[in-house]
Formats: C-alpha cells, sequence, structure tokens
C-alpha cells in the first residue's frame, strides 16, 4: 500500500507543475526587459495583466526567458519583432519558476503573420 501511495505521490509531483502552467493566445507584447546585473534574462511582459497561479506571483512580468541558447535567442527575436511589428503571439508557460523566482518560464511561442 505504501508503494501505491508513493507512485501516485510522484506522479503528482511530475504532472503538477505542467498543470499550473499559463498560456496566454491572441496577445501582445507590450515591454521587454533585460538588466545586466540580473544575468542573461529577459522578462516579458503583455497587454494581459500577470495573475498569480502556481509559483508564478510576480505582478510585473508575464514570463521570463533565459537567453543561453540558440533556441532562447530565437525566441528573444521572435518576440521582438512581434512587439515591434504589432502582431499577435500564443505563449505557452514551463509552469515552473526556475528560471527566476516567482515568475513562470516560457515553453513555446506562436507569432501570428496577419
Amino acid at each position: 500500500m505504501k508503494k501505491v501511495i508513493l507512485a501516485v505521490l510522484l506522479a503528482l509531483l511530475i504532472y503538477i507543475p505542467q498543470s499550473m502552467a499559463q498560456s496566454l493566445n491572441g496577445v501582445m507584447i507590450s515591454s521587454l526587459n533585460i538588466d545586466r546585473p540580473l544575468g542573461e534574462l529577459l522578462f516579458i511582459s503583455t497587454n494581459v495583466t500577470p495573475t498569480p497561479h502556481g509559483c508564478h506571483s510576480d505582478g510585473n512580468w508575464n514570463f521570463v526567458l533565459p537567453i543561453a541558447t540558440n533556441i532562447d535567442k530565437q525566441i528573444h527575436a521572435s518576440l521582438l519583432a512581434a512587439m515591434m511589428s504589432g502582431k499577435k503571439v500564443d505563449i505557452e508557460g514551463s509552469g515552473e519558476c526556475s528560471t527566476f523566482p516567482a515568475i513562470e518560464g516560457i515553453k513555446r511561442i506562436r507569432v501570428y503573420g496577419q
């Protein structure tokens, strides 16, 4: 019985962060911020006011993105292009706040063409 309970708890720990992920669809990027003292991080704000959910409790920024890998840099460039051109985006959060405390990371984005 203890093994069953342990297996259920372990499964919950694996799936809970994903279920707490925030998805914003058809939003506009309102601001992007890079603050050198905080390291290689991009803070993203949209036209939707951030709301507390899961680990996310910051009221200023919707998401944070490390700028460490090529895919991170591609996401950064896409978000900047979307902001400058006024294009709408979909952003799916990671459900985790491991990049920066109290701000959810990004799993994927989609930029609308029209």
